[in-house]
């Protein structure tokens, strides 16, 4: 009975170790059925964040590309970023604005009862179209259709403004053609009539 211990051990041994093997069998099982889960979201995640990244890229080049001037900027209605239409329409470039209000483009023809106006409608929340005279890097005055959208978040902050401009300069000199045209017709008119 000296070997009764070594007896007991060695009969046991391979049960015991047969029951081991068979729990790490299950819990592998399940390990790599969880690590399967686990890659088939991962690839999911990617190529969810690649659709995006794509849609991103694409949107950005088509905003960088686009005719007309693009202005984004913060809460505080300081410029962010500009595309290439703003460059060609004002001159500036966007390291030349960056961080800067749009102040940097009103002169002395600018109708700053307008810009006040604007200013109100945007602090409540409201999108804003409207023409005013603007001034080029070079001092050049020019007729732009600026149409402003304030961006909110999921609370209903806002958090930024959009702005689109466009230069309607060749448009606006001949409405107000027109219009001189008119008033001297009826100066006419009425010289007569007298």
């Amino acid at each position: 009975f000296d070997y009764s211990a070594d007896f007991v051990i060695i009969s046991l041994s391979p049960i015991i170790l047969g029951l081991l093997f068979c729990f790490i069998g299950i819990r592998w099982h399940q390990l790599k059925a969880y690590n399967q889960h686990i890659q088939k979201y991962l690839s999911e995640e990617q190529v969810n964040s690649s659709r995006a990244d794509q849609q991103t890229k694409l949107l950005a080049r088509i905003v960088s590309q686009i005719d007309e001037a693009v202005v984004i900027g913060n809460k505080g209605a300081r410029i962010e970023w500009v595309n290439e239409g703003f460059t060609n329409i004002t001159g500036f470039e966007l390291d030349e604005v960056k961080g800067k209000t749009t102040e940097l483009f009103f002169g002395p023809l600018t109708d700053r009862r307008l810009i006040k106006k604007i200013e109100e409608n945007l602090f409540k929340g409201e999108s804003v179209v409207e023409e005013l005279v603007c001034y080029r890097k070079d001092g050049t005055a020019y007729w732009a259709m600026i149409s402003i959208k304030p961006i909110h978040d999921e609370t209903g902050d806002i958090t930024s403004y959009i702005a689109i401009q466009s230069d309607v300069t060749g448009r606006k000199e001949k409405e107000i053609a027109i219009e001189s045209l008119y008033k001297e017709v009826a100066d006419y008119k009425f010289a007569l009539d007298q």
